[in-house]
């Protein structure tokens, strides 16, 4: 968690440095704060978490990022993003060995996450109202899982019916990690100072010591407001 955080800090001196020294540019520059909404794709090449099932899902989130240009096709940003939880159901791993067969139930989980970004974008100069940018950076993020376990089966009533009752906790997990994101938008002017900005954004994730790895490609669309 520190290492992720020392990353992002250091990013941020970085952007913060180079607004600074960006001179005659940086003085002519505007400030932006965009409020963005976008479905969270969620791919997983491994879970690493004490769950079991497939956690691939697709979520809503929204996001708000603070930007400034520091040259005439150069910005850098913050972007803060949360995005809904999304819930994925697998089978029960108890396998009841008995006759006539009961069904298990299906267990579920559930994966969360959140993030704040330090963001470079590259806008080269379009005719018209449409200005298209490429976006690099990196990402600080928190996750949280929670899943069903089995911690027992009994039979309540051994001399009545061959009914059994299966006992589960909820087990949450937060991990944090970190990774590079990579984005496209076109910023479609709407006034002088306001324009509709659709977007796509990806993040690369790996989670230390066997955690969960893979990615959040999240479209979107947003309203930014200049300065």
């Amino acid at each position: 968690m520190n290492r992720h955080l020392s990353r992002l800090c250091f990013l941020l001196v970085a952007f913060a440095c180079i607004h600074l020294s960006a001179g005659r540019a940086a003085a002519q520059s505007s400030f932006y704060v965009t409020g963005s909404g976008f479905a969270d794709v969620k791919r997983f090449s491994s879970a690493g978490y004490s769950g079991g099932g497939d956690l691939n899902a697709i979520g809503p989130g929204g996001g708000i990022r603070v930007g400034t240009f520091v040259a005439p096709k150069w910005t850098v940003e913050l972007a803060v993003d949360a995005a809904a939880k999304t819930r994925s159901t697998y089978k029960n791993p108890i396998t009841l060995a008995i006759y006539p067969a009961l069904p298990n139930p299906d267990l579920t989980a559930t994966n969360q996450f959140a993030s704040v970004g330090a963001i470079v974008g590259f806008h080269p100069q379009t005719q018209g109202t449409v200005r298209l940018a490429y976006l690099a950076g990196y990402s600080f993020l928190r996750s949280e899982y929670t899943s069903a376990s089995v911690t027992g089966v009994s039979q309540p009533q051994p001399d009545v019916l061959p009914v059994l009752a299966t006992t589960f906790v909820r087990v949450p997990e937060i991990r944090y990690s970190g990774g590079f994101t990579l984005g496209f938008e076109a910023s479609i002017a709407l006034s002088k100072r306001v324009a509709l900005v659709p977007e796509i954004r990806a993040v690369a994730f790996s989670t230390t010591g066997g955690g969960a790895s893979g990615f959040l490609i999240r479209p979107g669309v947003g309203l930014r407001w200049s300065l």
